[in-house]
């Protein structure tokens, strides 16, 4: 929670600078990705795009490291009871003492033998990451996964130390976004220039129905600004530019969900091991 503080003082206290190191992180990318298609996207594109372009794949990575953070939370807080508490209860001959025990005892008890729990959740959590790193190449989504790992993997080192961490913590965070976006991005620009992609936008430009259903067409969408839709033609290799004010019937194929997916498969194992 202190080193959330410390960040939004951080932002509060330079929010200028962050302001426009967002804006040219942001101008990067796009410049990156567009003209790799050969679209002039700054003819394109609106200010509010260019801010809120940076903030989606923060949001993600943020996302993952809360999940990771609530998840590792569960299993550490229930295997320590059972692996720590209630076994050094049974050994000290307490355990029946504990149960025939009223709340409020239970809760001081609990607060004895819990005093270096604190520590041992960074020592686990620690451990895990230093695990994850022999798996880290069977990440689903690499371009948003490896770099959320490189950022936890930090935010964990900064709870050890966080004089030697504290001063550049927010400084390699941002050395590592900024990596992992522009990887995202290259990454991004090939991928939709040779391969088909499973994500579904359909939408009515006055008779005709444009759609990137593979089963359909072999459109791939590129991305949007406030007011232009971009697809592109896997077969021609032409870029295809859709304004919003010329179309209707705007739609968004939900069958291919990552988050739902991976919420699913989350839910899952706490159902079978917790």
């Amino acid at each position: 929670m202190q080193d959330i503080k410390n960040f939004y003082h951080f932002l509060k206290d330079n929010l200028g600078l962050s302001i426009a190191t967002i804006y040219v992180v942001s101008f990067i990318n796009y410049f990156i990705y567009y003209y790799s298609f050969g679209i002039p996207i700054f003819n394109y594109i609106e200010v509010t795009d260019l801010l809120f372009f940076v903030f989606e794949y923060v949001i993600k990575i943020a996302i993952i490291i809360f999940a990771t953070e609530v998840l590792i939370f569960t299993i550490h807080t229930y295997y320590y009871r059972i692996t720590h508490v209630f076994i050094t209860l049974y050994k000290r001959k307490k355990l029946l003492i504990y149960l025939k025990a009223n709340k409020i005892n239970k809760e001081r008890f609990l607060n004895v033998l819990e005093k270096n729990a604190n520590q041992s959740l960074r020592n686990f959590k620690l451990t895990i990451i230093l695990l994850s790193i022999f798996f880290i190449g069977y990440l689903p989504l690499k371009v948003v996964f490896i770099p959320a790992f490189f950022v936890y993997f930090i935010f964990i080192l900064n709870q050890f130390d966080k004089k030697t961490f504290q001063t550049l913590t927010f400084l390699m965070w941002f050395i590592i976004i900024f990596v992992g976006l522009l990887f995202s991005t290259i990454y991004s620009s090939f991928s939709k220039r040779f391969y088909k992609e499973p994500f579904v936008i359909s939408f009515k430009e006055g008779d005709r129905i444009i759609s990137t259903d593979q089963y359909k067409s072999c459109l791939n969408y590129l991305g949007e600004t406030s007011k232009t839709i971009f697809l592109y033609d896997i077969n021609t290799k032409k870029c295809k530019l859709y304004f919003k004010d010329n179309i209707t019937d705007l739609q968004i194929d939900n069958n291919n969900n990552q988050i739902d997916y991976y919420t699913e498969k989350v839910m899952n194992f706490v159902k079978n091991y917790m």
